[in-house]
């Protein structure tokens, strides 16, 4: 299988299928005002592993409870093994890179370069802003593709 360049040797019993993440697939948390804090964490399931190439959209949109939209700040992606013994920042930009639209394909965010999660492993996603982020108005959506055992 080939996916964004990459030569994929599936194992009979792993299937390959597009994957969609959403704000239901992130556990997560208000923000603190001008403190980096952690928003969303996604521990990837038992028995899949995720890739994601260059280019693959990206879509956050964070808001106050009043609710209104987050527009200064920064929003931070980092990668981390199941212990948070070390973590890899990944992508880092202004609020408004990730919230330009959830519909419009060719308005999102894009991952700089390809990366690979597997089982346990975490991404996280981190906000800077003088605005405290409501958890019920974070929204995210992030693409790429899963391998999982059947």
């Amino acid at each position: 299988m080939s996916y964004g360049g990459w030569m994929v040797n599936a194992p009979k019993g792993i299937v390959q299928s597009p994957l969609t993440l959403t704000e239901s697939d992130f556990d997560l948390t208000a923000s603190t005002a001008s403190v980096w804090t952690e928003i969303a964490r996604h521990d990837v399931p038992r028995d899949t592993s995720y890739a994601f190439k260059a280019g693959d959209p990206i879509y956050i949109y964070i808001a106050t409870s009043a609710p209104a939209q987050i527009t200064s700040g920064t929003i931070a992606i980092y990668l981390s093994d199941p212990n948070e013994i070390t973590s890899l920042k990944i992508y880092e930009d202004d609020v408004t890179v990730f919230s330009s639209s959830r519909v419009d394909e060719t308005l999102k965010a894009r991952w700089p370069a390809g990366f690979t999660r597997e089982a346990d492993q975490l991404i996280i996603i981190k906000l800077y802003s003088a605005s405290e982020a409501a958890t019920a108005q974070t929204k995210i959506t992030i693409k790429g593709i899963q391998f999982a055992k059947t």
